[in-house]
């Protein structure tokens, strides 16, 4: 049975009708992604722009796991890789050479990953870092930003650090592609164990990226104290300033379980009034180190963009407690004669506190468990102090002994 002229040409129009109109649905799904990402590209560029409002991933990502764990709480504590982009004078109390990996997805935008690597190579008394950071896998926005610096400790106490860097932005079609240069300048202080003090400033010289667009970075201050209150805990409070934006107040605090599990929390908040509002974010994290390998983890919220999960790899070149990778200049583990040992006995929390290693928390526990168990008998005893570990017992057993009463 045939089917009518007029059927068959009804039929085939009402097909041509359908396909188009899932054509242009399918446009129209494909125009409205291209929008969200669009207006995702915009934040970003806002941020780069340095419009007051906005705070983007040049707030929301931060460089380095551990430091985004802690909320950016990193001008005073950190001394590894990722000190680098906070407070470069960090790198200078670094004792052996390690290589850091991140990878983060700011606000779970798969177009948005950011991928940091860092490493650094101390020599006798100085200490020579590198990283290179991208960011963006889309048209709209892409950044990446090459920093070396160099920094020189003077004993144990202080170091000082300079920082050069070239930022390659691409805002095509709206700005097109452009690239600059900046520097930055860092100072840490660390009085005794236990305690540390960092200044540090970024883009001081706030140079234009391109001679078309003139994007400029905000010129950054920071002034960071770490305090320690055990053996294996952290307590870091930074301030942060910078140009067109309110001023910042972030805490961090870190546990290290036996030496080798590390638990991590921050906050970070505004601190200064009349501007618009800020939101509080918050941090959570951890870590593991096996061996020389370090594996860490963080997430960083934000009440109106999502959350950014943080994942990284470290590598440490040797044992920072033993190696004499970074030259005369480096604190490291002083073999004491035996007459100049220190009787675990009679040494009170002063005496205790000239063994490296051990600061007045730890020299006070001592004292207190020496006070209420009755005196050593051998020195691996101490192991059963909260906070000490085996392998410490061992560094420092060249440094004490047990007189005969």
């Amino acid at each position: 049975m045939m089917r009518p002229a007029g059927a068959c040409a009804s039929w085939k129009s009402g097909l041509t009708a359908r396909l188009r109109f899932r054509l242009q649905l399918q446009r129209r799904r494909w125009c409205w992604r291209r929008r969200l990402r669009s207006v995702a590209a915009g934040l970003i560029a806002g941020g780069a722009l340095s419009a007051p409002p906005v705070l983007g991933a040049f707030d929301a990502a931060p460089p380095g796991v551990r430091a985004a764990a802690l909320s950016g709480a990193y001008g005073g504590l950190g001394s590894d890789p990722e000190a680098l982009a906070w407070n470069p004078a960090g790198i200078g109390f670094a004792l052996v050479p390690a290589l850091r990996s991140t990878a983060s997805r700011p606000f779970g935008l798969t177009d948005l990953e950011q991928h940091v690597f860092t490493c650094l190579w101390p020599w006798r008394g100085w200490s020579l870092g590198g990283g290179y950071s991208s960011m963006g896998r889309t048209d709209y926005y892409r950044e990446s930003v090459l920093t070396v610096g160099l920094a020189h400790r003077w004993g144990r106490e202080v170091a000082v650090a300079l920082t050069v860097k070239a930022l390659a932005l691409d805002l095509r079609p709206t700005y097109g592609a452009d690239w600059g240069c900046d520097m930055g300048a860092g100072l840490g202080w660390r009085p005794r164990p236990g305690l540390r003090f960092g200044l540090a400033g970024d883009n001081l010289r706030r140079s234009g990226i391109g001679r078309r667009t003139q994007v400029r970075p905000p010129r950054t201050w920071r002034v960071g104290i770490a305090r320690q209150f055990d053996a294996g805990a952290w307590l870091a409070v930074d301030l942060v300033a910078k140009s067109d934006r309110p001023l910042d107040l972030r805490l961090g605090q870190e546990i290290t379980l036996a030496g080798r599990l590390a638990l991590r929390a921050g906050v970070r908040t505004a601190v200064t009034r009349g501007w618009p509002a800020v939101p509080t974010r918050y941090s959570l994290g951890g870590g593991v180190k096996l061996w020389r390998l370090r594996v860490d983890y963080a997430f960083v919220s934000h009440p109106q963009l999502g959350g950014t999960h943080h994942l990284g790899i470290g590598l440490d070149a040797g044992d920072p407690k033993e190696s004499p990778a970074a030259g005369s200049g480096a604190p490291k583990v002083v073999m004491l004669s035996p007459a100049r040992r220190v009787d675990l006995n009679r040494a009170d929390v002063e005496t205790l506190t000239t063994v490296p290693g051990i600061g007045p928390v730890l020299a006070a526990r001592i004292v207190a468990y020496r006070n209420g168990h009755g005196p050593f008998t051998d020195i691996r005893e101490l192991s059963r102090i909260p906070g000490i570990t085996p392998e410490q017992v061992s560094r420092w057993s060249p440094c004490f002994e047990i007189a005969p009463r």
